[in-house]
């Protein structure tokens, strides 16, 4: 079923830039080996404000030390989003465009925390249940956002399921479609709302 997936092309930008930087497994995605890579200082305080601020000699990362280890990971691929794509300051951005950057975070996150290039490599089990609990496990994240990972890679697959079966080939079965095709693919598939 997973060779029906087809990768976005922020997807696609993240697993090059990980695979560049030799994050290729699970293990490679600890928080401190991310901070050495990235060269980023994650200071841990109760009740941090959960924000990344930079500039271009030091990066920081401040995380919630009350919260879950789980919590603090999917609260630091947020913000590390913002350190490797984003600029300017969002407190005196226009309210647009700081929606637009904190929307690409949060799919960052999902494709970051659990990268599909390394979800094919796990022998994953029949049941979503079990499915969601070996993603939370493996990368270590809450269940709720394993849970959503899994439903967007759902999704993706029966989208190429759907247009496989109509006149329109899968994004997969073309290598001649160009990345902007299938950007208007997933968009289009998001806005039919086909859910697993």
């Amino acid at each position: 079923m997973l060779h029906m997936y087809y990768k976005t092309a922020f997807e696609e930008k993240i697993e090059h830039l990980f695979k560049s930087k030799g994050i290729v497994q699970s293990e490679d995605l600890c928080l401190d080996n991310l901070s050495d890579i990235f060269n980023i200082q994650i200071v841990y305080m109760p009740d941090a404000p959960q924000r990344a601020m930079w500039d271009d000699s030091l990066s920081v990362i401040f995380l919630d030390s009350t919260k879950t280890p789980a919590e603090v990971r999917e609260v630091f691929f947020h913000e590390l989003a913002h350190l490797l794509f984003h600029e300017g300051n969002q407190s005196v951005m226009f309210t647009d465009f700081r929606n637009l950057q904190e929307n690409q975070a949060k799919v960052f996150q999902l494709y970051a925390a659990m990268p599909f290039f390394m979800i094919k490599k796990l022998d994953l089990p029949s049941e979503d249940r079990l499915i969601i609990g070996l993603l939370s496990d493996v990368f270590k994240v809450t269940h709720r956002l394993a849970k959503k990972r899994w439903y967007q890679i759902k999704q993706r697959i029966y989208t190429a399921q759907f247009l496989c079966g109509s006149a329109i080939p899968a994004p997969n079965t073309s290598k001649k479609w160009s990345k902007e095709t299938l950007r208007l693919l997933d968009k289009l598939y998001q806005q039919i709302g086909v859910r697993g």
